[in-house]
């Protein structure tokens, strides 16, 4: 009956895998003594806490996780992002209604370049720093969180694939310009570093598709 009881045990799927794996080894004879029936009870009390300790940590990772993309998306759908937003959109839809017949893949850098060198207080300054400081900025530490793994990539895939692609064709050619200005490649790194990673999934999801 003892022997039986603990085969159950062991074999249950509520115990993970790891645990039960190890428990299999474990076998109660039929000449058991008090002893070896004590000794096996400590190992199911030990294995029953590590499997209440695996879900309660397993449990507060998928809410630590939950949190976090709400807190992204609460981000990225504030009234000041809608507006950056909008801003990126509009100097995309302009630089697109400017372009040749040839494609112009310098065109979002060249027009950049001049926002930048335009006075501070006015209306092309502002706009220059409203896409790429506020856009730019949550990107940047969005990607910074990624590669330093507090956040998954696939999530960021999933929410913001698109908006830090199309983010990466405008802003890469100017932050190449501004980083050799500055000879320092950490401007603007972990957003390209994001960008780049979120490019790679979507030529890999692209090719899986034919």
């Amino acid at each position: 009956m003892l022997a039986s009881s603990c085969r159950w045990v062991f074999a249950s799927s509520l115990i993970p895998e790891p645990f039960r794996t190890f428990c299999s080894d474990f076998h109660v004879k039929a000449d058991a003594t008090v002893g070896d029936v004590a000794n096996m009870l400590v190992v199911i009390v030990a294995g029953a806490a590590l499997c209440v300790a695996w879900y309660q940590l397993r449990g507060l990772a998928l809410q630590t996780r939950a949190t976090t993309l709400m807190a992204l998306d609460e981000r990225w759908e504030r009234a000041e992002m809608l507006d950056v937003r909008r801003a990126l959109w509009e100097f995309i839809e302009e630089m697109e209604g400017q372009a040749t017949v040839l494609p112009d893949p310098h065109r979002f850098a060249r027009e950049l370049s001049r926002l930048s060198n335009c006075a501070a207080g006015t209306l092309e300054r502002a706009k220059y720093d409203q896409l790429f400081l506020r856009i730019l900025g949550y990107f940047e530490a969005l990607g910074y969180a990624v590669q330093a793994r507090y956040i998954k990539l696939s999530d960021v895939h999933a929410l913001l694939e698109g908006p830090i692609a199309q983010a990466g064709d405008v802003f890469r050619g100017h932050i190449a310009e501004r980083q050799a200005a500055l000879n320092s490649n950490s401007f603007y790194s972990y957003f390209l570093w994001l960008a780049d990673r979120i490019t790679e999934r979507q030529a890999f999801e692209r090719m899986l598709e034919y």
